[in-house]
């Protein structure tokens, strides 16, 4: 549309001598587009023309900015109403010209100082661990039925009677499994029926140490579980004392520490890779477990054990406080 730069001298000349668009157009095969956009011009030049001025300048940007990023219960709402604009232009603003998006707050467990005290103490007492000789085990419930987000599961429709009920039960049921992961590899799946006491355990405690040895093949290895009553029960403590088998012992392992112990994570990738599937009973529950967890790539199961040195380099620098993994 912006033609050649004779041609658009050719519509204003013609718009000087007072010919109309039609008869420009009719005489020179322009463009209808083209000779609209030339009428009546008092030159040739393509010059752009301004446009709008911006509704947020780089000072309400500021203000934006810091009103919003890390702070706690704030609103595109209520900052909008601060600066005189539009919730959706907050919103935009915030997302794509500050990168800021909305985040829940992760949940942690509450460290008192007594827990901030014995991780300090069992990071800088592990500092030298060769962690890829450490075999990391623990519990894990799946539930059948999922809580689903109340905010995001919404329907469409035309009346309430064309909506499907969410389904509701009265208490959770679901499937306990115990785990362990090394660098050599996943222990065997174990599912878990009923209350796990320390007899119980004891029979999981039994066949785990036995998977490891066979993936250690002689090589020496180091057995980590949390400080769960079962765990610590001094039948079973023994047994691993009388079996030769190194441990973490209870009194070093700290209280409210998930986020050091790395099978956390792979529970957490586990439970995304299950739910969606929607199983309809224990058993198919179960199934779908077992095979995301065979599933797991061995690179994912090292790169969890590579990190668990950073995790409590981190809890060493916070004194005792949260890693964020």
């Amino acid at each position: 549309m912006k033609g050649k730069l004779e041609d658009r001298w050719t519509v204003i000349v013609y718009a000087r001598d007072r010919k109309s668009p039609a008869w420009i157009q009719a005489h020179t095969g322009f463009s209808w587009p083209f000779v609209l956009r030339w009428y009546g011009r008092t030159n040739a030049d393509d010059v752009k023309r301004p446009g709008r001025k911006p509704l947020v300048n780089s000072r309400t940007r500021a203000t934006i900015k810091r009103k919003m990023e890390g702070k706690e219960r704030r609103s595109t709402r209520s900052t909008a109403r601060e600066v005189n604009l539009s919730r959706e232009t907050v919103r935009l603003t915030a997302r794509r010209r500050m990168g800021l998006k909305p985040y829940h707050k992760p949940r942690q467990p509450l460290l008192t100082d007594v827990h901030r005290a014995r991780r300090l103490a069992f990071a800088r007492s592990y500092a030298k661990q060769d962690w890829r000789s450490v075999v990391f085990t623990d519990e894990k419930i799946f539930p059948l039925f999922t809580k689903s987000n109340s905010k995001n599961d919404v329907v469409w429709a035309k009346s309430t009677a064309a909506v499907p009920p969410a389904q509701r039960v009265a208490k959770s049921i679901g499937v306990m499994v115990w785990g362990g992961i090394s660098w050599r590899g996943k222990l065997e799946l174990i599912r878990l029926e009923g209350k796990v006491d320390a007899a119980k355990y004891n029979t999981i405690l039994v066949a785990g140490c036995e998977n490891a040895n066979e993936l250690f093949g002689g090589d020496d290895w180091l057995w980590q579980q949390d400080g769960a009553p079962t765990h610590t029960a001094a039948a079973n403590q023994r047994h691993l004392l009388d079996n030769g088998i190194n441990f973490i012992t209870k009194t070093e392992w700290p209280p409210n520490s998930p986020d050091i112990n790395v099978i956390e994570n792979l529970w957490a990738i586990i439970t995304d890779k299950v739910s969606p599937r929607r199983a309809k009973t224990k058993d198919e529950l179960w199934r779908f477990v077992q095979e995301e967890w065979n599933a797991i790539p061995l690179e994912t199961v090292r790169s969890l054990i590579d990190s668990a040195s950073k995790r409590l380099a981190i809890v060493r620098r916070e004194r005792g406080g949260w890693t964020g993994y």
